[in-house]
């Protein structure tokens, strides 16, 4: 399990992590918090697979109290990223939808809990 460097970033890297590591990092698709205890939070999303839930298991630990110990996992199949289930409680929804597996594009607005995050595509150069 990876712990935040800072209270906003969560990153898959490593403090020793070289500058162009560091860059492509930063290019990478990530979810930033919205509202819930963890606002403002953003998690690159570097790995394969990112768990979210409230378990200190999770890759991404959200502590907000609808949320399930395992809730969702956001996973990269090619070039694109999809967002399942994991039979949580409250369930997971993308732009207000009741999902249990869904294809996630810039801008997608997800709901976990009562925490809403983003999906973010940076703009590349």
């Amino acid at each position: 399990m990876t712990k935040p460097q800072d209270e906003h970033t969560t990153r898959v890297l490593s403090v020793d992590a070289s500058d162009k590591l560091q860059q492509q990092a930063e290019a990478q698709p990530y979810l930033e918090v919205l509202s819930g205890p963890a606002k403002g939070r953003k998690v690159l999303l570097v790995s394969t697979t990112t768990t979210l839930g409230r378990s200190s298991r999770s890759h991404v630990q959200l502590e907000d109290p609808l949320i399930s110990a395992n809730h969702a996992q956001v996973v990269r199949r090619g070039d694109g990223y999809i967002i399942e289930d994991l039979q949580s409680k409250n369930g997971t929804l993308v732009n207000g939808r009741s999902v249990q597996s869904a294809q996630l594009n810039a801008g997608d607005r997800l709901q976990l809990g009562g925490t809403r995050l983003a999906f973010v595509v940076p703009a590349t150069t």
